[in-house]
């Protein structure tokens, strides 16, 4: 039978401070020593908290053994990391764009990132370790916030690499008789849609043209001049395309037409 005998003033006043001011479930375990002093059995006290009789006789033990500091939680080991690198290996890849990787999405999600890091690193991590990875260094999950569009200086615009190909390939094709125009469609959002993502230290901010609006651009181009022939609208309807048809018409008046569609 585990008894505590009687408590000096000392002690009393040492264990009453953790009854009231312990964190978890400290102050049950005071409460358990002061009750062993006043008498109570341990059945009894284990009845007032509910719990085993194992249980209080261990707090008991543990008074009598270490005084107030054998009622604390010991601490425990804990299961090893799978790989101590493993947060830095997370933090770093965060820098580097899936297409900087050979991926064709725009930004990083937890399963992408998973399955990138089995595949390239053999490095089998779960969405609920990588989010911790990613929270501990500092990444959080939010929108981009849009801001003003900076232009880029007149004279800096960015030419498409593959340009002299494409054109190559279209003069291989063409006969000497006939004006071939390659026409196409595309709607441009003034607004761009953004989506959250990871992102460490400030908010990303996306420049917009401060209004939510949207225009369709039907284009043809003359695989033989180079002469490009456009037409703008706010919206996308079928007679907006008849419409740029009939310039076309007005720009080649003679001949004959025929479709070829490709994709």
């Amino acid at each position: 039978m585990v008894r505590i005998g009687p408590l000096s003033e000392d002690k009393r006043k040492v264990l009453r401070g953790l009854r009231r001011r312990a964190v978890g479930r400290v102050a049950e375990r005071a409460q358990m020593v002061l009750l062993s002093a006043r008498g109570y059995a341990v059945p009894q006290i284990a009845e007032i908290f509910e719990v085993g009789e194992d249980t209080v006789r261990t707090w008991l033990h543990r008074y009598q053994e270490r005084g107030p500091d054998g009622l604390v939680d010991w601490p425990r080991p804990g299961r090893r990391p799978k790989d101590c690198l493993a947060r830095q290996i997370v933090d770093t890849q965060m820098h580097n764009s899936p297409r900087a990787n050979g991926l064709v999405q725009a930004c990083w999600t937890v399963g992408l990132l998973a399955a990138f890091l089995a595949a390239r690193f053999r490095l089998a991590l779960s969405a609920r370790t990588i989010r911790r990875h990613l929270h501990a260094s500092g990444w959080r999950w939010a929108r981009p916030r849009l801001d003003v569009a900076t232009h880029a200086p007149r004279g800096q615009r960015q030419e498409d690499p593959a340009a002299p190909l494409k054109l190559r390939l279209i003069e291989r094709g063409l006969s000497s008789a006939a004006s071939v125009l390659y026409l196409d469609e595309c709607d441009l959002q003034l607004l761009p849609v953004v989506r959250a993502m990871w992102m460490k230290g400030p908010r990303l901010r996306i420049p917009t043209p401060g209004q939510n609006a949207k225009r369709t651009i039907f284009g043809a181009l003359d695989a033989r001049t180079g002469a490009l022939h456009q037409l703008i609208r706010p919206r996308k309807r079928a007679v907006d395309f008849l419409t740029f048809l009939d310039h076309l018409a007005q720009a080649y008046p003679t001949g004959k037409w025929s479709w070829c569609w490709t994709t």
